[in-house]
């Protein structure tokens, strides 16, 4: 029983570890790129943190897909302007809601917190110079 266990337990590490891989890349271009015309631009970003090391999630505007977040990663998207409810989901779900306006740029940050049984996301909106304080030592995520 106790190896059966064991075995179950590895192979859920290795998925686990296996999901956190992706395209990553240093952004050598502008980091903090302009915001099109009447457009505008969220960056979303994930600390490097021990805690859900292993844990990554997709985020979601209103129902569409916009990206996968990972530990120690950023990605940002351009929308237009109105509003959104952005969220993502592992056991539990979280939103962030809010109304963009044309040519502003927004930050969200992801983060885990431990759940009963695997980590669940905490979205955050945070502050410009918060935003650009952090992501500028995280690497970039292309967009699946």
């Amino acid at each position: 029983m106790f190896k059966k266990i064991l075995q179950i337990t590895c192979l859920f590490l290795i998925f686990l570890f296996f999901m956190g891989c992706a395209t990553l890349q240093n952004r050598e271009d502008n980091l903090y790129p302009d915001v099109s015309p009447g457009k505008s631009l969220v960056y979303f970003y994930r600390e490097n943190k021990l805690e859900g090391l292993g844990l990554s999630y997709i985020i979601y505007a209103n129902e569409e897909k916009v990206g996968r977040l990972q530990n120690g990663t950023y990605f940002l998207k351009e929308f237009e302007p109105g509003e959104y409810i952005f969220w993502a989901k592992t056991e539990v779900k979280d939103e962030v809601i809010l109304k963009l306006e044309p040519n502003e740029i927004y930050y969200i940050k992801g983060q885990i917190v431990m759940g009963f049984f695997i980590g669940r996301p905490d979205l955050i909106s945070v502050t410009e110079s918060e935003g650009k304080s952090k992501i500028k030592n995280l690497k970039y995520k292309v967009i699946e």
